[in-house]
């Protein structure tokens, strides 16, 4: 396998073959890194069996009639590349979740409007009883991106994008400044004390 470089990675009786990722065109995708290309186990007196021998006569395969041996097909494909995509987006996603989900909890504890950042956002929560109901203003400030709004609302369980109402106005202290949106709603008991329980578990663990 000389045709580009490998390295050995080894835990155990486990083994594998890493290699830096090659340069690609596409900006979402990272331009340096490691690809871990292949992984199985040493069983260096069962050679059929063995992952050293296995992806070396594979590389042997790949390359016949060449004279060459070929590692071409362990880099990563366009499969990988979107899988990679769909993976990032689903941790900025969940990520999101949380910094909301920390921010109301933070509210519904003290009374006051807490505000954190994400990416490209800064985002609030306020969090007031009022006759016996918990009222929620989710505000977001940064560039308008619908789909950013509805990850944001979708942060808080057990309330659905109908029951989200978009506030002009003040509404529990929050004054809608130029390039910011407030929306608000009545979250349910049981959602909001998951909420606040999760975040003293995270407290606490922490």
């Amino acid at each position: 396998m000389d045709d580009r470089t490998w390295f050995k990675v080894k835990t155990g009786d486990e083994r594998g073959v890493v290699g830096e990722l090659p340069s690609v065109t596409d900006e979402a995708v990272p331009s340096d890194g490691w690809w871990l290309a292949a992984a199985g186990h040493r069983k260096a007196d069962t050679p059929s069996q063995d992952f050293y021998g296995r992806i070396t006569e594979e590389a042997a395969r790949q390359g016949k009639g060449t004279g060459k041996v070929s590692t071409e097909h362990l880099l990563p494909t366009d499969f990988d590349y979107r899988r990679w995509k769909a993976e990032l987006a689903t941790l900025s996603i969940e990520s999101i979740h949380q910094v909301v989900r920390e921010v109301i909890a933070r509210s519904a504890l003290d009374g006051k409007l807490w505000t954190a950042g994400v990416p490209g956002y800064t985002i609030g929560a306020q969090v007031r009883r009022i006759e016996g109901d918990s009222y929620l203003a989710i505000c977001a400030e940064g560039y308008y991106d619908p789909n950013m709004v509805a990850v944001i609302l979708h942060s808080v369980p057990d309330v659905n994008a109908e029951d989200w109402l978009p506030e002009p106005g003040e509404v529990l202290g929050i004054k809608p400044d130029l390039g910011q949106i407030v929306f608000s709603t009545i979250i349910p008991p049981r959602a909001l004390a998951r909420l606040i329980d999760d975040f003293e578990d995270e407290q606490a663990s922490s």
